[in-house]
């Protein structure tokens, strides 16, 4: 039995299955949060769909919470892209044209797959319309450093500098991301969707409340059995579903587990 019925959710989670929104949901159900919890995935990604969804599944299991599986259904073997060659040349393009591995340069990032931080907040908006009583959205971000508090390592805020570029801050946040401060990135994706919804009468807020911790702090915080059920690699299809253990993903996992004497 679910530890709460879901007519009587009071904000809203996007569920990855990752460390930072796992960590969330953790620190939500013990600040007595009910959050509405949503998976969203293209039903033509089945191999991955399976990977994430096992892995959700047994998240969703060890907390006895309810989840909403929400599913993108392009009539296309292509997820909906009209010419899905012609997306990754002009990717290719911008990638020869800047140094797209550098962390810091986000010039004109063009996203050949399915887009990722757009399609689900796009989905958390049109559920937030669906639950006017709702005035919080949560996601998982860390922007608090990897091992150590602004340590510049794990995820970055970004500002637009004189000439247009958005460039990382160099200080991170000590506190909460909301509304209230977002970095210019952010108040990029956010603004337009919360005026949309308080164009309908609702007065919402994009909320990253514990995203000022590392991701050291964020892994300590989650039961051992959980941390062996959260999704760590970016791209698992490279090594037949499994943690390819050279992305950036599953460095940082590397980097926290040695840090707490655990690899």
């Amino acid at each position: 039995m679910n530890r709460y019925e879901l007519k009587d959710i009071d904000c809203i989670l996007a569920m990855s299955g990752g460390m930072d929104c796992v960590a969330l949901l953790h620190w939500l159900l013990e600040n007595n949060k009910k959050p509405y919890i949503f998976t969203k995935r293209f039903k033509n990604n089945r191999e991955y769909n399976d990977y994430t969804q096992d892995k959700i599944d047994q998240i969703v299991n060890y907390y006895n919470v309810p989840v909403v599986k929400w599913n993108y259904e392009a009539e296309s073997n292509s997820n909906g892209f009209a010419d899905r060659k012609r997306t990754l040349r002009h990717k290719d393009k911008i990638m020869k044209e800047y140094n797209m591995k550098n962390a810091y340069n986000r010039k004109n990032i063009v996203q050949a797959g399915v887009p990722g931080i757009v399609s689900w907040s796009m989905m958390a908006t049109f559920i937030n319309a669906m639950h006017p009583w709702v005035s919080e959205i949560y996601w998982g971000m860390c922007y608090g450093g990897l091992i150590e508090r602004n340590d510049q390592r794990g995820d970055k805020l970004w500002d637009y500098n004189e000439e247009g570029d958005l460039v990382a801050r160099s200080i991170t946040l000590t506190e909460q991301l909301d509304k209230s401060n977002y970095d210019d990135r952010h108040k990029d994706l956010f603004n337009g969707q919360l005026a949309t919804l308080r164009s309908i009468g609702i007065e919402s807020n994009f909320v990253s409340p514990i995203g000022y911790m590392t991701k050291k702090e964020l892994y300590e915080m989650l039961p051992k059995e959980v941390r062996e059920m959260v999704i760590t690699c970016s791209h698992p299809w490279k090594n037949n579903m499994q943690e390819c253990g050279q992305c950036n993903k599953c460095y940082d996992l590397i980097s926290v587990k040695k840090a707490c004497e655990e690899w």
